[in-house]
């Protein structure tokens, strides 16, 4: 390898580390719900005491219920494909790489491109399954509430509020 490559593979490196760090905790709901909340209760704690700081405070109450239900029993399996989806790319993309390099007799520098070319196809995979589960589960939640509140409305009970 090449100095050349080397520092662009460096750059490349230091620039992934930033746009992960920065967008990592954006990809989730929780993420987006803490980001959120964490945003307005600093705006909470600097109003003083209104009308406004009180319509914020019951928006930070929603948010927080939101953020309890997304961390409920029911968003198990997200969690789990939310691990398990970087590993089983991972394992794929070692399996790729041992499996057909030996077979292709390629020079270093083709296998270090490739290797990264390969690692970040993994990487797109497994953040594009996660959101798939993640809003599968979302819809079939709000399906089963629609349900529920159906069935309340046939037997004539008032459906719970959303």
């Amino acid at each position: 390898m090449t100095i050349e490559l080397g520092s662009v593979l460096g750059a490349i490196t230091v620039a992934v580390l930033a746009i992960v760090g920065w967008a990592g905790p954006r990809w989730t709901k929780e993420g987006r719900l803490l980001a959120r909340i964490r945003r307005l209760g600093d705006a909470h704690a600097a109003l003083p005491e209104s009308s406004e700081r009180a319509r914020l405070g019951v928006t930070l109450t929603e948010l927080a219920r939101d953020l309890n239900a997304w961390n409920a029993a029911d968003q198990r399996m997200v969690r789990r494909w939310r691990i398990g989806a970087p590993i089983g790319a991972l394992l794929i993309a070692y399996a790729i790489v041992l499996a057909i390099w030996p077979a292709m007799n390629l020079d270093l520098r083709t296998l270090w491109v490739w290797s990264l070319v390969i690692g970040a196809i993994a990487g797109i995979m497994a953040v594009v399954v996660t959101q798939i589960v993640e809003r599968l589960v979302v819809s079939r939640e709000i399906a089963a509430l629609r349900v529920a509140r159906e069935r309340a409305f046939l037997r004539g009970e008032s459906p719970a509020p959303t």
